[in-house]
């Protein structure tokens, strides 16, 4: 009977602890506010400029302010995926990609659509992506357009996702990158050139599922978030960049044409498979010469933007000098008020960057 006693007393005591925490919890959702989370959501909620034509800003919110609980990102097979189908906010994500729309149901040749978060669409629903827009545009073509955009992707990452996919990849279909954001910003401010996701092992099980639930925990309970704040002491925003300026500046050099040539292999993978290769180099906010009031705004949130806008001009530089067959995109947003931070977009600009993708695609080779 022993047993019976130990076994009541463990479990009073994990009802005590269970219920310790369930206060505790309930306290935070009451009382701590994060400072950065306040910060983030009040200037999502004010409707910025760049959404001031949006009229699906409602959806657009919910997938920016948390209101969307999202599954976890997990590297498998060469590529990035979430661990399960979601449809939130007007963003849809099927069969490992975000859903592209119109829906074709009969083509002649598919279009694949590669980058980061800006190609996958963040800040904007299924329709208004990138991908989306150009579907529309060539609906009576005959052609697929798929979208493989992953936030945070780096050239790198979009290789591997490239090799991975290949199967899926026709004689005559188009591939297209849209990128350069984030390999700048990996490549010359962290001294990353590769990017956060590459190499992860699938093999450590254990790693994945912490992964899984730090995601979970972070998303749905203040307690963990309240404790990494102070691990971290993420409590405030820093007043200084913590980037070391003259590290940066000597990476330019070798991250531009790191990037350059990851291009060309992305180029030499696709015209392997029979498939032409576009790669459109991307606007990001510190592609502008002339800040309008509400850019300057965005580029003071952080201390890193000001370090960074010069750099990246210098990268800007380099990298097209080398890579002629790009098309430079880069300042074709500048003084449009259509950033909603350093590199994410609204759907008019989706619809300006889409156009001349479409214009791009027809005049180099005729697609119907």
């Amino acid at each position: 009977m022993n047993w019976i006693k130990l076994f009541v007393k463990l479990l009073f005591v994990m009802l005590v602890m269970l219920s310790c925490a369930a206060i505790i919890e309930f306290g935070l959702r009451t009382f701590y506010y994060n400072g950065n989370e306040d910060n983030y959501a009040g200037w999502n909620e004010s409707k910025p400029k760049a959404f001031r034509n949006e009229a699906n800003f409602s959806d657009i919110l919910k997938s920016l302010d948390g209101t969307c609980q999202f599954p976890a990102l997990v590297h498998r097979n060469g590529t990035s995926i979430f661990t399960s189908d979601f449809s939130c906010g007007g963003v849809t994500y099927m069969n490992n990609k975000r859903l592209t729309l119109p829906i074709v149901s009969e083509w002649n040749k598919t279009i694949h659509i590669f980058g980061g978060s800006t190609v996958m669409g963040v800040g904007s629903v299924d329709a208004f992506t990138i991908p989306s827009i150009i579907q529309m545009e060539l609906l009576n073509d005959q052609i697929r357009v798929l979208n493989y955009g992953v936030s945070s992707f780096v050239v790198r990452q979009q290789n591997d996702a490239l090799k991975a996919l290949k199967g899926d990849i026709r004689k005559d279909d188009v591939v297209i990158y849209y990128d350069g954001g984030n390999d700048f910003w990996n490549g010359v401010m962290l001294g990353n050139f590769d990017g956060d996701m590459v190499g992860y092992n699938q093999k450590n099980k254990y790693q994945l599922s912490i992964f899984i639930l730090r995601n979970w925990l972070s998303k749905n309970s203040k307690t963990y978030r309240l404790l990494s704040d102070l691990k971290h002491n993420r409590k405030e925003q820093p007043d200084v960049c913590s980037v070391d300026s003259k590290i940066a500046a000597q990476r330019i050099y070798q991250a531009a044409n790191h990037f350059s040539n990851k291009i060309n292999e992305a180029r030499e993978i696709s015209e392997t498979l029979g498939a032409e290769f576009f790669h459109f180099y991307q606007p990001t906010l510190f592609d502008s010469s002339v800040l309008t009031p509400y850019e300057e705004k965005i580029i003071s949130e952080n201390p890193c933007f000001s370090l960074a806008m010069p750099f990246k001009k210098e990268f800007n530089n380099i990298f097209l000098d080398v890579a002629k067959n790009s098309v430079d995109l880069s300042n074709i947003l500048a003084g449009e008020d259509l950033f909603f931070d350093y590199i994410h977009v609204s759907s008019q600009a989706n619809k300006l960057v889409s156009e001349i993708i479409v214009e791009n695609i027809k005049v180099n080779k005729p697609i119907n």
